[in-house]
């Protein structure tokens, strides 16, 4: 995604999505499943939509 923005800085509000974008599949879903343990159902399912998918899921 970086390399098709030739540079230019990610809009504000989609600075948090690309940082987690960048964490370790399996530290994604760690960090999900401790979101969903604590109540926070909502959080844990956007960390579980972002990252890399396989052409079949989509």
């Amino acid at each position: 995604m970086r390399t098709r923005l030739d540079g230019e800085g990610f809009v504000p509000q989609l600075k948090v999505a690309a940082r987690i974008a960048r964490l370790p599949g399996g530290l994604r879903k760690a960090i999900a499943l401790v979101l969903e343990r604590t109540g926070e159902a909502r959080a844990a399912s956007t960390l579980r939509a972002i990252g890399e998918k396989p052409v079949e899921a989509l």
